[in-house]
């Protein structure tokens, strides 16, 4: 029988910065519980550092970010919500790192294997992030009878 590891957590916070860190804190503890490679945690910290950031900043005042973090084998989803102005996707320049848009989705982009940015204006802007998943030898998910795309 294949091991197969799930976590899933939302969260609802509130659009403040203060709220950055505690998202990064639950998902960090999460996934090093896990065993989860420190390499790959500390990726995943900094793109949803950004996510949120974004989301607080675009977001409306005192509006409500919602984190959803879906871990599932080897593969880890990330979503940051917000319900702000929203924006034209196809408007930002990944290449602009001096622009308006800033370094946040560059940076996110590099550090994640799958990003994904729905927003339109009016509507907020949900960002989808994905990674994939190493685990440290030490883990009960390190097995190689964990079930993974790859497999």
């Amino acid at each position: 029988m294949a091991l197969t590891v799930q976590v899933v957590l939302t969260l609802g916070l509130p659009g403040d910065v203060a709220s950055i860190p505690v998202a990064r804190h639950i998902v960090r503890e999460a996934m090093i519980e896990l065993g989860i490679l420190t390499q790959v945690v500390d990726d995943v910290q900094v793109a949803l550092s950004e996510a949120c950031a974004n989301a607080v900043q675009h977001g409306g005042s005192g509006e409500e970010i919602e984190v959803r973090f879906d871990l599932r084998d080897h593969l880890a989803t990330i979503e940051v919500a917000d319900r702000g102005e929203g924006f034209e996707p196809a408007e930002l320049d990944p290449l602009d790192v001096l622009g308006p848009g800033g370094r946040g989705v560059p940076l996110i982009r590099a550090l994640v294997d799958d990003l994904e940015v729905d927003s339109a204006p009016g509507r907020g802007t949900l960002v989808q992030m994905q990674k994939r998943l190493a685990f440290g030898e030490t883990s009960l998910f390190a097995d190689k009878a964990l079930s993974s795309p790859d497999h």
